[in-house]
């Protein structure tokens, strides 16, 4: 298998996440035509992912992560399963987070503007761990320049 399809639920908006990651991005990381170009370390070995996402009519929105370099060992595809839908926030529901704004008359704007917008994480600690400490040390162009 080099297919691995994920079901996050609405609302989720893989475009804005590639506008914010535009802004942000650097090392292992590259967009291209509405596609996010990423490598991601699964039990030792190094996997390039290209990841796209598609909205049914139903409002549900199917991410389609290909590995690039071959087939996943099926006994690691739900490893990167995990990875994957840790990375894109998959798993999170900000029902609660909306409906708090709607109550606060001065964010509710804010809702419609990032509505869908999730939080774009490191896919594992590690790298979370990497990426922090570097761009601590220096200013968050450089930082990203010496990550890649």
């Amino acid at each position: 298998m080099n297919r691995i399809e994920l079901h996050p639920k609405p609302p989720f908006d893989f475009v804005k996440m590639l506008q914010r990651l535009e802004k942000t991005r650097g090392g292992l990381v590259k967009i291209e035509d509405s596609r996010l170009i990423r490598a991601i370390r699964i039990a030792g070995r190094t996997f390039l992912f290209q990841l796209e996402a598609e909205a049914g009519e139903d409002g549900q929105t199917t991410v389609r992560a290909l590995s690039l370099n071959g087939e996943i060992d099926p006994t690691v595809v739900q490893s990167a399963r995990e990875k994957l839908a840790r990375m894109l926030s998959i798993n999170v529901d900000l029902q609660a987070f909306y409906d708090h704004l709607d109550r606060i008359p001065a964010l509710a704007p804010l809702q419609n503007k990032f509505h869908g917008l999730r939080l774009l994480l490191e896919p594992d600690l590690f790298q979370c761990l990497i990426r922090t400490i570097i761009g601590q040390q220096l200013n968050l162009g450089f930082a990203a320049t010496l990550t890649g």
